[in-house]
């Protein structure tokens, strides 16, 4: 990991604001097509998902202010160890302190997970994405995208922990961040790689955010984006 990525770019050109909140895929993983449902938390990273992860970590020493790091990630085994291998890679410089969280609850875009198995068997992962974000699928099997975009973003905002200065890294899935991309850039992604994800920049005065080579900007340094 060079520090040449997508998020790297975003964190060197964005505008300098208060508070950093780097939303991310995972690090690198098996294949989950063989793998019970059930059992798909508890996937880990393959030993390349570790290093890279690890050097992530060395390379955002480059990037990103002074200040306290709260890493943020959801229940499943691999972003757990994503955000420890994360952690070890940021050790290596000499911020005051790094800490690994998994508060507040990032919510799950799933809301019935035995009937969005079923939609996923009928049209495929890539329909069964692209139907979500077109607002074709029931909201008692997924969260309406934009709905579910702006709860996340009040919640990553709203961080009670993360003050002046702070640096919220959190560790999430792609289907996490599909919605937040289409809702905010107008993109529907149905594939995103590892590591790879958005940037927000927030103070009292406006709030960015950023993915690949677009950033945008909201007014008011309000907790709720709204588009």
């Amino acid at each position: 990991m060079t520090g040449d990525g997508p998020v790297f770019s975003l964190l060197r050109h964005m505008s300098e604001r208060d508070r950093t909140i780097i939303l991310i895929r995972h690090s690198h993983r098996p294949s989950l097509q063989k793998i019970p449902y059930e059992m798909r938390p508890e996937v880990e990273l393959t030993p390349e998902g570790i290093t890279m992860a690890r050097q992530f970590g060395e390379a955002l020493c480059d990037v990103i202010p002074d200040g306290r790091i709260h890493l943020l990630h959801t229940p499943a085994k691999r972003c757990l160890m994503t955000a420890t291998a994360l952690q070890e890679g940021l050790s290596s410089c000499d911020f005051a302190d790094i800490t690994i969280r998994s508060d507040p609850e990032i919510i799950d875009p799933i809301v019935d997970l035995e009937k969005f198995r079923e939609q996923r068997e009928y049209f495929g992962w890539h329909g069964l994405i692209r139907n979500w974000l077109g607002r074709k699928i029931d909201t008692g099997i997924l969260w309406n995208p934009e709905e579910y975009s702006e709860r996340l973003m009040e919640l990553l905002l709203e961080c009670p922990y993360v003050k002046k200065g702070d640096i919220l890294l959190v560790v999430a899935h792609d289907i996490t961040l599909f919605p937040v991309i289409h809702t905010y850039f107008k993109r529907c992604m149905t594939t995103i790689g590892y590591l790879n994800g958005i940037v927000m920049k927030s103070d009292e005065c406006i709030t960015e955010i950023g993915f690949e080579e677009n950033i945008m900007s909201f007014p008011g340094g309000t907790t709720r984006l709204r588009v």
